[in-house]
């Protein structure tokens, strides 16, 4: 009877296991069509659907952005009053500290060239070293952010499309300068609700014009519109105090020329 018994919970998980592989296995067949299907439409895609002029990026500064619509919509939906501070400041006037913190943090080689075609020698090197040379080729974090920021809006496909945002990225930074790129990175960023543009920022929580801010400031004001999103800037917490004192030493490392470009 005991041996009976055995047999059957045997089998029982015998059959178990088969259930759970013939689902594996099913599931890793769906990913193969999938990632087929998204190889073979989306070129397609690319033809159908309409991109941004970026050219005109160069001689004009843009009036709105994606972001800026979309928080508008958000706080109309919520009854809110649309408030909106934008003041724009050429990159000459700005404290040159704004620039080293940007580059410092989101990317600290985006001064230098990127890379012309894929290294067969990669294939000898480390898996982080490939992915950064082809995340390089996609364009800097520092202007996908910038593509986002102004194209990504959640009425368009645009913004639901990663690739869209890559290969956008990619055609600025052959139309624009590195400088123009920062330019408008520093002039449409959002830090507090309504306000865009590192000169709105400086004058609402620093009292004082961008052009003036140290180099602490300047790192508040760029960690505050990351990952350490803060409402108050001039009054920050534990976590964002933090961020900016890394980043402080980052610049520093790197030297007044080298973070700002590149050398």
């Amino acid at each position: 009877m005991r041996r009976r018994g055995k047999r059957r919970r045997t089998s029982s998980s015998i059959d178990a296991r088969h259930a759970e592989r013939r689902t594996r296995v099913r599931v890793r067949r769906i990913a193969v069509v999938l990632t087929a299907g998204a190889l073979l439409f989306s070129p397609v895609a690319m033809l159908t659907m309409p991109m941004p002029d970026v050219h005109r990026l160069a001689r004009e500064n843009p009036a709105t952005t994606a972001a800026m619509r979309r928080n508008a919509g958000e706080r109309i939906a919520r009854g809110k009053i649309v408030n909106r501070e934008v003041v724009w400041l050429s990159i000459e006037r700005m404290s040159p500290h704004l620039e080293r913190a940007l580059v410092a943090k989101e990317d600290p080689r985006f001064f230098d060239p990127p890379p012309i075609r894929f290294d067969p020698g990669d294939l000898r090197r480390s898996a982080a070293a490939i992915g950064e040379r082809l995340a390089r080729a996609s364009g800097s974090a520092i202007t996908r952010r910038l593509v986002r920021t102004l194209y990504s809006d959640t009425a368009t496909p645009f913004g639901a499309w990663a690739p869209a945002v890559r290969i956008t990225a990619v055609r600025m930074e052959k139309v624009l300068t590195k400088e123009r790129i920062l330019e408008l990175r520093l002039n449409t960023d959002e830090w507090g609700d309504g306000v865009y543009g590192a000169e709105a920022a400086a004058r609402r929580f620093f009292h004082k014009s961008a052009a003036d801010l140290t180099a602490y400031e300047a790192a508040l004001l760029v960690c505050a519109a990351g990952e350490h999103r803060s409402p108050d800037p001039d009054r920050p917490g534990g976590a964002l105090t933090a961020a900016a004192n890394t980043l402080v030493k980052k610049m520093n490392r790197r030297g007044p020329a080298e973070a700002a470009r590149g050398d």
